[in-house]
C-alpha cells in the first residue's frame, strides 16, 4: 500500500493527460473525432446528419469543439493539481481530485439518460473500449489514484532552497 501511496499520482496524471489529448482531438476534428457517438445516439452517420440538417450539424460541430476546449482545460487543471499540491500530500488537493471519478461517472450516466439506438453499440464512454477517456479501466485507475491518498515523502517533494 505504501508503494501505491507514493506512486498513485502517476495514474491520475496519465488520466488527466489522456483527457487533454481527447479534448485536442475534439477541437481539431469536430464530430469526426469520434463517429461512434452520433451513430450510437441517433443511428445516423455524421454525413447523414449533415445532409439532413446543415444547421443542426453546425450546432453539433460547435458543441463538439467547445466541449473539447472544456476537456482540455479540465485535464490541464487536474494535471497541475496532481503535479503540485497532490504530490505534496495536501488534503484539499486530495479532495479536489475526487472530481475526476465523479465527472467520468457523470459522462457515462449522461449517455444512459440520452439513450442509445437499439441496433447500435453504445458510444465509447459506455463501451469497454480501452481507448475511451471514460473506459472502465481509466475510471478504475482514477479511483485507485484518488483513494491512495498521498503521504508527504521527502523523495516525492523536496523544498526549494533560496539562494542568496
Amino acid at each position: 500500500m505504501q508503494w501505491l501511496r507514493r506512486h498513485g499520482w502517476w495514474g491520475l496524471l496519465v488520466v488527466a493527460l489522456i483527457l487533454v489529448f481527447f479534448g485536442v482531438t475534439d477541437i481539431a476534428g469536430g464530430p469526426a473525432a469520434d463517429p461512434a457517438i452520433p451513430l450510437g445516439l441517433t443511428g445516423q452517420t455524421i454525413e447523414e446528419l449533415e445532409a439532413e440538417s446543415a444547421a443542426a450539424y453546425a450546432v453539433f460541430d460547435f458543441h463538439t469543439r467547445s466541449n473539447g476546449w472544456t476537456v482540455v482545460i479540465f485535464g490541464t487543471l487536474l494535471a497541475i493539481i496532481t503535479l503540485v499540491p497532490y504530490r505534496r500530500g495536501e488534503r484539499r488537493a486530495w479532495r479536489t481530485m475526487w472530481v475526476l471519478p465523479v465527472w467520468l461517472a457523470g459522462v457515462a450516466v449522461s449517455y444512459i439518460i440520452a439513450g442509445v439506438e437499439p441496433d447500435q453499440p453504445p458510444p465509447p464512454p459506455r463501451s469497454p473500449d480501452r481507448s475511451s477517456p471514460c473506459s472502465p479501466r481509466r475510471f478504475s485507475s482514477s479511483i485507485a489514484g484518488v483513494t491512495a491518498r498521498p503521504t508527504i515523502d521527502s523523495r516525492m517533494h523536496r523544498p526549494r532552497v533560496r539562494r542568496a
